[in-house]
């Protein structure tokens, strides 16, 4: 079989999105017509490029998806210039996360059609769950918000770094959180805040990632009811500095720089992405903070 550019592209997507995507994202992300996106589907998986489920096994995901076969995995390593025993990538999906891996796809592809569209942004980096685990797979210490100490390996959802064109030109840094309702918003609280402001604040995550700054952006799927108890809960657990938080549905590549669907924890209305990051935004970010309680650290 002769791969075309876009063939390429769709298997180095597959390997770069964490080793899977939905039929219907290959559809809308590649092609017009879904006619056309289903034949080079079948294509693919017939070349043992993709594999795909049969129908009788569909049931065991939300809707339809592809991940890479062997062959598949060897284009993607050639064209990166690696060995294949060193692509690490998954030969089967997480199947009790498909829906979670899914959904976080949309919110990375989004975001990065969003910044592409605008000179001002270009997108440095972008970790996937898989390499951002391989990053940080040693354990960190922290304090949780009653001042005990733990250790634990901290595996956030992703993490980018985001550069702004600016008459002094930084970057932003975001580690990602998906949120899908898979447990208690008291429970997010508890055992996910205090160990992501240490994990950026860690010498790991400046040794691997190249810096101690950032923001942890959580992205929720599910009710804006739960959204809003999860804010309570973030503010509660003293990380309203640290995190920004959003809905998945409020993402869309048209608005999401400009639509006003980033909260601070502790501040009952939302920014658009270009203010957010504003030192103006910033410096009221750190006036309201006042009497916020803030975790204790320990780096």
């Amino acid at each position: 079989m002769q791969l075309t550019r876009r063939d390429v592209e769709i298997l180095k997507t597959i390997y770069h999105y964490d080793g899977i995507l939905s039929v219907d994202q290959v559809h809308r992300w590649f092609f017009g017509a879904k006619r056309r996106a289903y034949y080079r589907i079948a294509a693919l998986s017939e070349a043992k490029c993709i594999q795909r489920l049969a129908p009788a096994e569909r049931y065991r995901v939300p809707e339809p998806i592809v991940w890479l076969d062997k062959i598949g995995a060897q284009v993607v390593a050639n064209h990166m210039g690696v060995e294949e025993a060193d692509l690490n990538w998954r030969s089967q999906p997480r199947w009790s996360r498909v829906g979670h891996d899914l959904a976080l796809n949309e919110v990375r592809h989004s975001l990065t059609q969003a910044w592409s569209k605008d000179p001002q942004y270009s997108v440095e980096t972008w970790h996937g769950q898989e390499a951002v685990g391989r990053l940080l797979s040693s354990p960190i210490a922290y304090l949780d918000p009653q001042g005990q100490q733990h250790q634990k390996v901290v595996n956030p959802d992703g993490y980018c770094c985001v550069r702004v064109d600016a008459s002094k030109p930084y970057r932003l840094r975001f580690v990602i959180e998906l949120d899908n309702n898979s447990f208690s918003s008291r429970r997010f609280g508890r055992d996910k805040v205090a160990p992501l402001i240490h994990l950026m604040r860690s010498p790991l995550y400046q040794q691997e990632l190249g810096g101690q700054t950032g923001r942890v952006l959580v992205v929720t799927v599910g009710s804006e009811v739960r959204f809003h108890h999860l804010r309570s809960e973030v503010k509660a657990a003293g990380g309203s500095g640290y995190f920004v938080l959003t809905r998945a549905e409020w993402i869309q590549p048209e608005t999401a720089l400009t639509a006003p669907i980033f909260y601070v924890a502790h501040l009952d209305t939302p920014v658009s992405f270009r203010v957010y990051h504003t030192d103006s935004f910033q410096r009221q970010l750190r006036e309201t903070l006042i009497g916020v309680p803030q975790l204790r650290t320990l780096y």
